[in-house]
Parts: C-alpha cells; sequence; structure tokens
C-alpha cells in the first residue's frame, strides 16, 4: 500500500478549510534567492472562533505591480470586495480588522495558506 506520509498544516497550524476571521494586516518579505522568488508582500489572517481561533494563516505573493491577473491583484481585490478601476489609488488601511470568510487552502507541497478571503456581511 502507498504511503501518504503525514498531513502537515502550513504557517500558521490551520488546515484547508473556511473560517471567520480578521485581516491584521502585511509585512515586507525578502527575496528568497533559494527558492527564486522576489520580494513579496505578507497578508497577516488571524481565525477568530472554533477550534482554530487564535491561530495565524498567512499568503505570501510576489511584489509586483497590481493587476488581475497576479496574486498581489487578485488578494487586494479579495480584500475590497471588488475590483478597483483602473488608475484608482489603493489603499488597505480600512481592511485591518475587517471581519472575512478565510479560504485556507492545501499548497502542493503538502502545506496550506490562505487561497482567498470573502467580507462578511
Amino acid at each position: 500500500m502507498f504511503d501518504f506520509g503525514i498531513w502537515t498544516e502550513g504557517q500558521g497550524g490551520v488546515p484547508a478549510g473556511a473560517y471567520p476571521g480578521v485581516f491584521t494586516g502585511t509585512v515586507g518579505e525578502p527575496a528568497n534567492e533559494e527558492k527564486g522568488w522576489g520580494e513579496g508582500v505578507k497578508f497577516l489572517f488571524e481565525i477568530t472562533a472554533g477550534e482554530h481561533k487564535g491561530k495565524t494563516p498567512i499568503r505570501i505573493v510576489t511584489k509586483t505591480k497590481p493587476g488581475p491577473n497576479n496574486g498581489l491583484g487578485r488578494m487586494l481585490v479579495a480584500l475590497l470586495g471588488a475590483p478597483p478601476k483602473p488608475g484608482d489609488s489603493i489603499n488597505i488601511e480600512a481592511c485591518i480588522g475587517r471581519p472575512y470568510t478565510i479560504i485556507v487552502a492545501a499548497t502542493p507541497k503538502g502545506g496550506t495558506r490562505v487561497e482567498t478571503v470573502a467580507p462578511m456581511s
């Protein structure tokens, strides 16, 4: 029989699933030459209820010019709840502390990450 190994959890120790939580901000993520990644932005979240309350899942995206076809742009649209108009200045300070449904997904290497979020009404 195939040995599937041990199931792991990613950064923040949250298994795949949907969780109530809040956006807590961003921090810069240095380039990782070993993995071939340029500078990035780490989006920080906190689970606010349930078994994983207090855990802090994250999403790291490459620091690029945000647009609809890259991870940074998709995360900003998710936080804002709608796509900004071309030329709009984006300020996510107002999103800090707002409630979201945080969707955590498995990664190809066996961990987890925040895949997307949806503002809670």
